[in-house]
């Protein structure tokens, strides 16, 4: 029997706090209530170490023909929900939300504020008869939080799951440390990363609703299952292959991390580009913003290896004079603005972004839209004041606007489609 190469993380690297896995995370605590809301507790009931199932889906057995993608498209996440209203017999439960990533509670409503996914969720939940004196309780959780995989590959590094993008990180580590591809795939791996859920929950008085909510971390849980068949291409294979295949992109498309951004100015709003293609070439392409605005072409090289991803960052200033200032792209000290784009800062903006390749075929991708409300900074902080500081991740950079010098993208080894030969 195979040796689970097992990286799960341990009991203290999950207990890390918001604040530490994401430096861009907001200033409120893990919990939260209105004056409805007795208690919201929210844990995680067991470790599912099938959470997410990886498999070799390629019929060849060539390693550099590998195709990892995951078994099932929806990952279920086993959880325990409580929701307890206050001790007064005209306050009763309402409903609960399951957010995939942190919430903060703005008055009587909870809001997602780096969350991508969200879904109704059946808590346990307490309310107070005022019958005999006593409280009634209703179970709930018959059912895991079930999560689309295709609604979470997307969003900030420390929010979304791309398993496969997971997968390649572990296994350019091991190749790093003297391993190599074929072994790594070979064998069966478990390892696991930690990512925020939130449990929002409402109690209500006639019409009047309000909320709490707790934020707990769960460690999401993927396992490879290895492929012992799984051989070196000879030479004559591998230049077979090479000399047989065309270099083809089949996908483009840009994504933003935070949808619509309410919070604090300024701040670097992240975007993710994603190309996949077939075969070894370069692809040339320029970013197009909601103006027409076009930048500089930019290149990314392919050589087998499916996927590339490029993350980058648009500047928000702050509000000044009651006006959002003028709007630079990824450089804040960068001149010229966005067909002055000059508005009362409380109004809310939409941008979008679109790719135009230029080689190896001109097309653009999906137009892709987003939406920034910046809020003057209070000038005293009480209790229920939430704040979000400008992200500081570090990420690879592109230019949206002519800058020089042009930054050159980071090559990213991935495992998408094939895989190039030892």
């Amino acid at each position: 029997m195979k040796t689970i190469k097992n990286l799960v993380l341990t009991t203290s690297v999950l207990a890390i706090t918001a604040a530490a896995l994401n430096p861009a995370a907001y200033a409120n605590s893990p919990r939260n209530n209105s004056d409805y809301i007795e208690d919201v507790t929210l844990s995680v009931d067991g470790i599912n170490l099938n959470m997410i199932e990886l498999k070799n889906m390629s019929s060849s057995k060539l390693v550099n023909k590998a195709n990892i993608q995951p078994v099932n498209s929806v990952m279920n996440i086993p959880l325990k929900g409580f929701v307890q209203c206050i001790k007064d017999k005209k306050i009763d439960f309402s409903k609960a939300t399951m957010y995939f990533g942190s919430a903060h509670r703005q008055g009587n409503k909870i809001v997602p504020v780096n969350a991508i996914y969200e879904d109704n969720y059946h808590p346990t939940f307490k309310g107070w008869t005022g019958l005999l004196g006593g409280w009634i309780a209703e179970a709930g959780n018959y059912q895991p939080f079930e999560v689309p995989l295709a609604n979470i590959k997307n969003g900030h590094p420390t929010v979304r799951v791309d398993p496969v993008e997971e997968f390649n990180k572990k296994l350019e580590d091991y190749v790093k440390g003297g391993g190599t591809e074929l072994e790594f795939l070979r064998e069966d791996q478990l390892f696991s990363v930690p990512r925020l859920v939130t449990l929002a929950g409402y109690c209500s008085k006639g019409a009047v609703h309000k909320g709490g909510y707790a934020t707990t971390m769960v460690p999401i849980s993927i396992k490879y299952k290895g492929d012992p068949d799984l051989v070196k291409p000879s030479p004559a294979q591998v230049s077979k292959n090479n000399f047989a295949a065309k270099f083809a992109l089949t996908e483009t498309k840009v994504s933003p991390h935070v949808k619509n951004y309410v919070g604090q100015c300024p701040v670097d709003l992240g975007f993710r580009l994603t190309f996949k293609a077939q075969g070894k070439g370069t692809v040339k392409y320029r970013m197009v913003n909601e103006g027409g605005a076009k930048g500089p072409i930019n290149t990314v090289s392919f050589n087998n290896d499916g996927l590339k991803t490029i993350d980058f960052t648009r500047h928000i200033s702050e509000p000044k004079g009651g006006k959002l200032g003028k709007l630079a792209i990824e450089n804040p000290q960068q001149a010229g603005n966005l067909n002055n784009f000059e508005v009362a800062a409380s109004d809310k903006k939409h941008g979008s972004w679109k790719v135009e390749v230029v080689e190896p075929a001109n097309g653009n991708s999906d137009e892709s839209f987003y939406s920034w409300k910046c809020k003057a900074e209070p000038k005293f902080k009480g209790v229920g004041t939430f704040t979000q500081p400008p992200e500081k991740v570090k990420i690879n950079k592109i230019k949206a606007m002519p800058v020089d010098p042009k930054p050159e993208p980071k090559p990213i080894m991935k495992l998408q489609g094939t895989l190039p030969a030892n």
